[in-house]
């Protein structure tokens, strides 16, 4: 029982604690805010009622921002308020926090036992406090010495920069505003930054420069684009040295960046591959991109300056992988690589050729082939008749040019020619046209070409990349692509073309007289042709840096007549004289 009492007279007690503290609350919220000014103070003074504090506030603050003040440096003094420099005092974060003490007993409560002290924040507009000392000449620039010509080589003066430390500032002016203490004189922080090329430098290398200042310097890009620069026109680029030349990276990589870059580097392009079972379709079509690498130039051009030669500086360029997207069969098969491509173009041609092209190019379009396997161009094309779709245009048929099924199926086999060529693939069977044809010239010129007719001349190729090879074809305008997919293993081609040998011509017109045309009146039919030889060398180099003998691919192209209709002669039969 004696425990029974004591908990019941300690529940009694403690509702008579909640009701002392309830009343306790209940008088202090009766009171409002002015009742607990004495006991609050904001910026260390305190009010007799919010109206009066407020007042209090805002003279206090229109007597800070706005009161003139010469901020000063070694290199300068401006005159300016705190206001002027971004100094923003943010009242009604205040005044809304005196509201929130007049709403909770709580804080009344505390007021009574502790004193409280308001904070007035205040924020800096960096951008104001920037533009405030733009002019001012507080602030100087640094620049580095630079060479540059006129009327010999001269010498731009080195300048050491001096400038305002603004994060500090804006951090001063906060705790100015936190301790209310502002002077009539505040000192800046500030920055200094010495240039790191000095006038005396360039002065002691001057005769070395002039030396360099007439030469010349070529930047060539690997298929042998050229930009030629005179060095005068270049001397800001010099940093000399008891060692040598070295470059302002800053000043050469702008140039190849305004000058070169667009000329050389392209974007990657991906491709996703979708299919399975032979049947595969193409959304884009892979293409590396290339990048040049800035500072491997830049210790090329120096290496150059700083030898005894002037041979052309070769830009290094780096490849960037494309992303190529696989079905499974095929990424099991190792196709997964961009090996490589080539094309042709067709600019020009009449509306049957053209549709041959395309219709050749479908067809190979999705051919894969296995390790080792031999391509061969007329086994896969198949049968050329009007039955499996092609249309009669022009072939090369002895020393005729007719037409026939397929004509410009050769626009097909040259455009694969070149990419087996480009890839590295072994070429087991090519022959060049009778003549040289016009279609095949671009872009590099004749003796890449690669004539076929059923079942001969063919021609073919091996896989001998170190896994299957998928072969993407199509034309996009009137231009040819063949694109390679695999397993990359490393290895590079390089073409070299010769000049053209051997020319010869036939000037005796070839005529065929007829009796469609009127008796001597004569019409071309065929121009003539020039005959003549070319050759192009590759050589292979594989990833271990080891690069083949070069190899020959020798065309021998021959002299056609010109080729003409003509009336036949009254009272003769027609005939054909060469």
């Amino acid at each position: 029982m004696k425990k029974r009492i004591i908990t019941w007279l300690a529940v009694a007690g403690g509702c008579t604690l909640a009701l002392t503290v309830t009343g306790f609350a209940y008088n202090i919220s009766k009171k409002p805010l002015d009742h607990f000014l004495p006991h609050l103070t904001v910026m260390g003074e305190s009010a007799e009622s919010v109206e009066a504090m407020l007042a209090q506030m805002e003279r206090r603050v229109e007597g800070f921002v706005d009161t003139p003040v010469e901020w000063t440096t070694e290199t300068g003094s401006l005159v300016a308020s705190p206001a002027e420099l971004g100094l923003q005092v943010m009242l009604e974060n205040t005044e809304a926090e005196l509201h929130a003490l007049d709403d909770s007993n709580f804080a009344k409560l505390m007021l009574l036992v502790r004193d409280k002290d308001l904070h007035v924040p205040a924020y800096v507009d960096m951008t104001a406090l920037q533009l405030a000392f733009e002019g001012s000449e507080i602030e100087q620039g640094m620049k580095d010495a630079s060479y540059y010509y006129e009327g010999g080589v001269q010498i731009d003066a080195h300048q050491d920069g001096y400038g305002i430390e603004y994060d500090l500032l804006h951090d001063d002016l906060i705790d100015l505003w936190d301790s209310q203490t502002l002077l009539p004189s505040e000192e800046i922080p500030m920055r200094m930054k010495n240039a790191e090329i000095r006038t005396d430098l360039l002065e002691s290398h001057l005769d070395q420069v002039t030396d360099l200042a007439a030469t010349g310097l070529t930047i060539q890009d690997s298929d042998g684009t050229e930009w030629n620069l005179s060095m005068r026109d270049h001397l800001d680029w010099i940093i000399p040295s008891d060692e040598g030349f070295e470059l302002l990276d800053t000043a050469f990589h702008s140039f190849i960046w305004e000058e070169v870059a667009e000329d050389v580097e392209e974007e990657s392009q991906s491709v996703v591959i979708t299919g399975a079972d032979g049947n595969y379709d193409f959304e884009g079509s892979a293409r590396y991109g290339r990048a040049i690498d800035y500072s491997a130039s830049l210790a090329e051009v120096e290496a150059m300056l700083n030898s005894d030669e002037n041979n052309p500086v070769v830009l290094v360029v780096n490849e960037i992988a494309p992303e190529i997207t696989v079905p499974e069969d095929l990424a099991a098969l190792g196709v997964t690589e961009l090996l490589g491509y080539g094309y042709s173009n067709f600019y020009g041609s009449p509306t049957n050729r053209i549709y041959n092209v395309n219709h050749g190019m479908d067809i190979f379009d999705g051919t894969l082939l296995a390790p080792d396997e031999e391509f061969s161009f007329t086994t896969l094309m198949g049968p050329i008749d009007a039955a499996n779709g092609w249309y009669p245009e022009l072939v090369i048929k002895g020393d005729e040019t007719i037409p026939e099924y397929g004509g410009g199926l050769c626009q097909v086999s040259s455009t694969m020619f070149r990419a087996a060529l480009l890839t590295g693939m072994p070429i087991t069977q090519r022959r060049n046209h009778s003549y040289a044809v016009s279609y095949y010239a671009y872009p590099d010129g004749y003796g890449l070409d690669a004539t076929i007719y059923d079942p001969w001349p063919d021609f073919r190729f091996s896989n001998n990349s170190p896994a299957h090879m998928l072969i993407q074809g199509y034309t996009e305008g009137s231009t040819a692509y063949f694109v390679f997919y695999g397993t990359n293993d490393g290895r590079s081609v390089t073409m070299e073309k010769g000049d053209a040998y051997g020319y010869y011509s036939i000037e005796e017109p070839q005529i065929t007289y007829t009796d469609d045309l009127a008796p001597g009146v004569r019409e071309l039919e065929e121009y003539s042709h020039t005959g003549f030889q070319i050759d192009w060398w590759r050589t292979i180099t594989d990833s271990a840096g080891v690069t083949s003998e070069p190899e020959n691919f020798h065309s021998d192209y021959e002299a056609r007549p010109a080729k003409y209709l003509e009336g036949t002669p009254e009272g003769e039969e027609a005939e054909v004289e060469s």
